[in-house]
């Protein structure tokens, strides 16, 4: 089993934080079988933490969040998201643009190769109470303009990566 962390950097304008609307956001992922190498290639398959499933029979990791059957080997691989693994993207004046873990994801035959931002984010303005909802984030930036605080909010050069955690 290899733990592996989503991580995300951004350039942030007026944003205090970003982070997934609920534990029904669903993380577009491809994914990779760690026994033959087989990948999901183009296909995107989705993981969510309200969505909880029934592994392999006679593991004693049973239950899971996303199960397949590797196209390539047949075996049966799952993700399982870490319990409390869910955090926000926090904006950080000391280090801007650096990489924040917001999930981490547990590889049961299978890793995560790559992440699809899409919609269904939510970002907390900076400067007031002011937060917006199922913001889209598939054209990887977004901007917005803040009335209470009279502010211009704005996401910029999003990235992704996913890395082996210890």
């Amino acid at each position: 089993m290899v733990k592996l962390g989503l991580q995300i950097s951004a350039r942030l304008e007026n944003v205090e934080k970003l982070e997934v609307c609920g534990e029904d956001f669903r993380y577009f992922v491809k994914t990779l079988c760690s026994n033959c190498g087989e990948g999901s290639g183009d296909r995107w398959q989705y993981v969510a933490v309200n969505e909880v499933m029934e592994g392999r029979s006679g593991s004693r990791n049973a239950e899971c969040h996303m199960k397949v059957k590797c196209k390539g080997c047949q075996r049966e691989v799952s993700l399982f998201i870490l319990e409390d693994s869910t955090k926000p993207y926090i904006h950080d004046e000391d280090k801007p643009e650096a990489f924040q873990t917001i999930l981490i994801i547990e590889g049961r035959g299978m890793e995560v190769t790559d992440f699809d931002f899409r919609g269904g984010w939510s970002v907390k303005a900076l400067n007031s109470t002011t937060i917006f909802e199922n913001v889209d984030l598939t054209d990887k930036e977004w901007a917005d303009y803040d009335e209470k605080s009279g502010d211009s909010v704005a996401i910029y050069d999003l990235k992704s990566k996913i890395v082996k955690l210890k």
